[in-house]
């Protein structure tokens, strides 16, 4: 290390104190410990658990006659860390410069714009890992308005993808879909945007767009067992029941325990009117997740179709264990109940279903059928 003072470490914890000074939960302090090359990410990590920090950020910087050799550590210790993937440059990659950039204050300025870049980033991506969609958003917007995009630290592609999907949680497809695009703009071989944008477009009804995204995402990433799954029921919507079949099937190959593609391949099964298939893909979904309530839903409406109402009745009460506010079973409970001439019972629910679900014509006609008797 050279004895002279550079002011790198203090340009770099000026520039990220002014960059989130807005945000009153962040704290921006120095771990004022030495760490050595042989103690190195270890001891990082440690001082940062010890200080409750979400980030650390360390390394060194010295030069020679003719170069500056920096190496730079953005350690994540939040939950961000399982989402984003930071550039070998911000894993400790020594990077070598020339003199006159250290002394000029090139480097310092770069290194302070692009650790201003990912920690904006991180905060954003962990608002979005803590479910906090509105912050995620917010601290995400402010990322990309005041950060200058480093892609060889972080693909800015993913604060798009990012955002895009904190909108999709909260249903703003339109907005989700806009991010999905930028950060296919960005990345054109991103097969998670190309997978969430088909999503987005399948919860807007829009079947054929988000059939296209996925099939784009499976020629990316071709062992991708939601993916199948996801264009399984976009197929069945479609009311193209083999071919939904057929993506279930290749889900279940890719991953023989996946209770969803069960269950969901029962539907398919059961709109075909194959009854006996439908119910042993749901038996065989309840062996893998014996709490899924909607597997005892479909379930019961296979039985109640086959006339075996008390079986019917008997998934629905399960159903409704797991999910108190299951309108559906309610309302597909009550009709067990009118096809045995219970009709107080299949009263009872169909009024039930109504309270959970005012807009269920369906219920309002059986409950007049129920009342007539």
């Amino acid at each position: 290390m050279d004895a002279k003072n550079y002011r790198v470490t203090e340009t770099i914890l000026q520039n990220l104190q002014d960059a989130t000074k807005n945000y009153p939960t962040v704290k921006i302090q120095p771990l004022k410990q030495a760490i050595t090359q042989q103690e190195g990410k270890d001891k990082a990590r440690e001082l940062g658990k010890n200080k409750n920090a979400d980030i650390v950020i360390w390394g060194w910087y010295g030069k020679t006659q003719q170069k500056a050799a920096v190496s730079v550590n953005f350690e994540i210790l939040s939950a961000a860390k399982d989402y984003i993937d930071v550039g070998k440059q911000v894993q400790g990659e020594p990077r070598n410069m020339a003199v006159a950039s250290l002394e000029s204050f090139e480097i310092q300025v770069n290194l302070a714009e692009e650790l201003k870049y990912l920690t904006l980033v991180t905060l954003g991506v962990s608002a979005y890992a803590a479910d906090d969609w509105d912050n995620a958003i917010k601290q995400l917007t402010v990322a990309l308005s005041v950060a200058k995009p480093n892609k060889a630290a972080l693909d800015p592609a993913t604060i798009y993808f990012y955002r895009g999907s904190a909108y999709y949680y909260k249903k703003e497809y339109d907005c989700a879909i806009a991010d999905y695009n930028q950060a296919l703009i960005l990345n054109p071989k991103y097969a998670k945007a190309f997978q969430n944008r088909g999503l987005a477009y399948y919860y807007k009804k829009e079947y054929e767009r988000a059939i296209a995204d996925y099939n784009q995402a499976l020629i990316l990433n071709p062992k991708n067992t939601a993916t199948f799954n996801n264009r399984g029921i976009a197929y069945n919507d479609k009311k193209e029941y083999n071919r939904a079949i057929a993506d279930y099937n290749q889900a279940l190959i890719l991953n023989h325990k996946n209770a969803e593609a069960f269950h969901n391949r029962g539907i398919a099964y059961y709109y075909k009117k194959e009854y006996e298939r439908a119910t042993a893909d749901y038996n065989q979904a309840l062996i893998l997740n014996p709490k899924y309530a909607d597997a005892f839903y479909s379930r019961g409406s296979a039985y109640n179709d086959k006339k075996e109402y008390d079986r019917a009745i008997a998934d629905f009460n399960q159903a409704l264990i797991l999910n108190p506010k299951y309108a559906a079973a309610f309302h597909n409970r009550g009709r067990a109940y009118y096809y045995k001439k219970e009709y107080d019972r299949a009263i009872a629910d169909f009024n039930q279903a109504l309270l959970l679900n005012p807009k269920d014509a369906g219920a309002f006609y059986n409950r007049g059928l129920a009342y007539t008797g």
